[in-house]
């Protein structure tokens, strides 16, 4: 079966006057959709309370939600801010989970100033241990899917993500 479903909110979300999160899931249904990404695009920001209240409100409409995780993680940068991606993606499962889904979606890296293949190899390397780092904390039981914006110094070509996903 395939599903379809927004990321984030239209601009006529917000014409038709809905103004909150848990506003979504009714709006998705309304549209005839099936799943949601909820965006932490800027960090994951959310209470535990507001958390369970946006679930609470896709799970009575039957709207599968999925998030996705902060712009920010770079597994392809200096090794000193590695643990800050890892962070970012382990806050968004956390979250996610909270939520009643179980999955994160996420840009993996940028090339910076490496040659692509070296910036792909190293964000292999460091997906290896992230998945270590979540399995550690309890984790291994949310899906993670890498992704792309499309862009040419972005790590994410169907062949990068293919064996990305391998791991």
């Amino acid at each position: 079966m395939i599903k379809y479903g927004p990321s984030g909110n239209s601009a006529l979300f917000f014409e038709k006057g809905y103004k909150h999160s848990e506003q979504s899931a009714t709006y998705t249904k309304e549209c005839g959709l099936d799943l949601f990404e909820y965006s932490f695009g800027r960090g994951v920001n959310l209470s535990f309370e507001k958390a369970v209240s946006i679930g609470e409100a896709f799970k009575n409409c039957g709207i599968e939600l999925s998030v996705h995780a902060p712009y920010f993680i770079n597994l392809s940068c200096e090794e000193e801010n590695v643990e800050k991606s890892f962070k970012y993606i382990s806050d968004s499962a956390k979250a996610v989970k909270v939520m009643g889904g179980n999955r994160v979606i996420f840009h993996p890296a940028s090339q910076g100033k490496m040659s692509r293949e070296d910036s792909f190899n190293l964000c292999l390397e460091r997906t290896k241990r992230l998945k270590d780092y979540l399995d550690e904390n309890g984790l291994s039981d949310v899906l993670y899917f890498p992704e792309t914006m499309g862009k040419s110094k972005q790590i994410g070509t169907v062949e990068e993500v293919a064996e990305m996903c391998k791991i």
